[in-house]
Formats: structure tokens, sequence, C-alpha cells
């Protein structure tokens, strides 16, 4: 019994209900009457009770009509299989059938025959979408087992740029980073320690250990993915409408600093800007690379995290100094006393700094950087 069909019947007629249940062969089917009832909320009260598989209904009952009535069971039964009789062939009935997602409509008079063939039919159709259902599960489960692997594999598909611009906007809503703002990527990679290091001989044991601890400590709101890539361990971020990654260089130095304390190794990390799309990995995994490169240069008492647009607001400083040259030539040209000259190189000079678009303190700083050249020149001759 446990792997038989349970069917319910549903009629306003004693006489039919008992006539289908006597003369369909429902054993021989793999069926099981579950239940029968006379009216739609009876039918009801048995649908919450029995969970029944197949409904066969009268369109014409009291109290509640057969299309009520499977408009209703529909919402809690939504796999079970419906058919529907009537004595009437009123269009209205077919056409309401169908928006119901009725399974079989018949018409009386239908013979005992006509109903087993129709039931066999519904239930082979059962069973099939059964199994479907169990391989569509079995292929679900092997999926969400590989997932992690499928992750990384599409990951570094990315970074390396072998995967098309198309592929990867097709394949990322199943890596949770649909629905997503932008993205980032950090560098963490450990540097050099003590050598009394409990880990000395098991660096990959240590990479594994900060790769867990890494995508722990990431903040919940981002989707995070975290893999080992070379002398690397690599954390992709997908950040929720708003998000400031400047925001998160306190916390990921902080990471850092609590990595380190694993062992006597020094962990740092090297945080790229955000862009747009996966598609942009690649040029993230170099500024990211920029990044950690610069963190060695840090005081790694405190800071071990670097943010790559803070270098890119340092560097364009730097290239707002005079250089020795610049200095050399303007001190020539006024001492030479040639106006057109100097008035070419100083356009020059400028013209250079307004083509790398930075704001407009930074120009006072350049243009200060002359007027303390003239004043040097100036004492030179006081």
């Amino acid at each position: 019994m446990a792997n038989y069909y349970k069917v319910l019947l549903v009629d306003d007629e004693e006489e039919i209900r008992e006539g289908m249940a006597r003369r369909v062969p429902w054993a021989d089917l793999g069926l099981v009457i579950c239940g029968t009832a006379e009216n739609g909320i009876e039918a009801l009260d048995l649908v919450e009770k029995e969970n029944p598989d197949i409904i066969i209904t009268d369109i014409q009952m009291p109290f509640m009509d057969g299309l009520e009535f499977i408009e209703q069971a529909r919402k809690r039964l939504p796999l079970s299989k419906f058919i529907v009789f009537s004595g009437y062939d009123v269009f209205e009935y077919a056409q309401k059938s169908v928006s119901l997602h009725v399974t079989e409509y018949l018409l009386k008079p239908f013979s005992a025959q006509d109903l087993s063939d129709v039931l066999l039919k519904i239930k082979q159709q059962m069973v099939q979408e059964k199994q479907e259902r169990r391989d569509l599960a079995s292929l679900q489960a092997r999926f969400d087992e590989s997932l992690p692997l499928l992750q990384q594999s599409f990951l570094l598909g990315c970074l390396s740029g072998f995967l098309p611009p198309e592929r990867i906007l097709q394949q990322k809503p199943s890596f949770s980073f649909s629905n997503r703002e932008a993205y980032s990527l950090i560098l963490f990679e450990v540097g050099t320690g003590k050598e009394n290091n409990y880990f000395i001989g098991r660096e990959e044991l240590y990479l594994m250990s900060i790769k867990e601890f890494v995508s722990q400590k990431l903040p919940l709101e981002i989707v995070n993915h975290t893999f080992i890539f070379g002398e690397y361990v690599v954390a992709i971020l997908a950040f929720p409408p708003n998000f400031e990654v400047g925001n998160l260089v306190k916390q990921v130095n902080d990471i850092c600093r609590e990595a380190s304390q694993i062992s006597t190794q020094i962990v740092l990390a090297g945080l790229s800007q955000k862009i747009k799309e996966l598609t942009f990995l690649p040029q993230a995994f170099r500024e990211a690379q920029d990044a950690l490169t610069y963190s060695y240069r840090l005081d790694r008492s405190e800071w071990f995290a670097t943010y790559q647009k803070d270098i890119a607001k340092e560097q364009a400083v730097t290239a707002l100094l005079l250089t020795e040259n610049e200095e050399r030539t303007f001190t020539n040209l006024i001492k030479l006393g040639n106006k057109e000259l100097l008035t070419q190189a100083i356009n020059e000079s400028f013209k250079r700094i307004k083509e790398q678009h930075v704001p407009l303190k930074y120009y006072q700083v350049y243009l200060l950087e002359h007027v303390t050249l003239l004043l040097k020149i100036a004492h030179s001759y006081s």
C-alpha cells in the first residue's frame, strides 16, 4: 500500500461514487481510494487530511462546485492530478478546466474502462515525473557538493581572462554573484617571520587556515569567495548597493593582524578598487598585487593592508612635485632672463598636470612648488 497512489472521489451522487469505487480495478492500477466526498467543502477537508495524488470530481455539486473546489485544492496540492467529469458539454466548463491545469476532462456517460485507461495514463505520467524529480534532486545534490570547486574554476577563468565576457555574465548567477552593484579583490600573502614557526614545512596547511579565517571574518553583508591561488589567498567580494570599499580597509587590516597571531608569520594584504563587472577581475588582480607590494613598506606593527586607491592618491601627489630636472630648467631660465623659453616651460609643466585631472588642492600644491623655487632663487641673490 505504501507505493500506491492515493485517489479522492468527489460527486454529489452516492451511486456514482460507489459505482466508480466498485467497478474500477484500483489495486491492479497501483491506486487506492483514500476517501470520498459529496461536495467541494467535504472534499477540501479530505485534501488536508489525506494529501491525495489524484482527485476525480464532478462539476455540478451543491455548496461548492467542482471547479471552485479544484481552484482551492490546487493551492494546497500543486503536484496532484485532477480528473473532471460532467454531464454537460459546456465550453465554459472546459475553458475553466484548462485554466486550472486539469489533467483530463470526461463527459458522461463514460465506462469504467474509459476511466481506467485515463487513470493508467495519469499514473504512468506521475511515475515518470517522480523519477524526473529524483534525478533532478540527485543532480542538484551533486552540483551542491561540487559547487566550491566549480566556483573556484569559474573565478580562476575570470582571473586569467580565459573565460569570454559573455560566458562570465551568463554563469555568474549560479555562483551568488547576481544582483550585486560592484566587486573587488583582496590578495593575502604570508610575509617573513621567525624561523621557529609551527607551520614551517606545512605552508599549504597555513594558507588553508588563513583562507578559512578570512572567509569567516569578512563582513556578512559581503558575498565572498575565498580560495588559494599559488602563494596567495584570494578573496573575491561582491558588494551590496552603496558599499564603500574604503570602509573595509580597517577590517582587512584587523584580519591580517589577527591572522599573524596564528603563528609568527606576518600576513599582508592588498585591496583592489571597485570594479563594475567580473570581466574586469584581471585588472583588479593587478591592482591588488600593486597594493600588496606596497604593504611590504608599511610599519608592520600596526598596518598590514593597503587599498590601491590610497596608492593612486599618493602617486598623484608625488607626480605634482617638481622634478630635479624641472627645477634645474626653471632656475637656469630665470637666471638667464629668457622670458619666452621660461613661459613655454611653465606652460608645458602645467599642461602635464592638467592632463592628470587631479583635484584643485593638488594644483595648489604644484603652484606652491613653483613659488618655493622662486623664493629659493631670490634668497640666493640676497
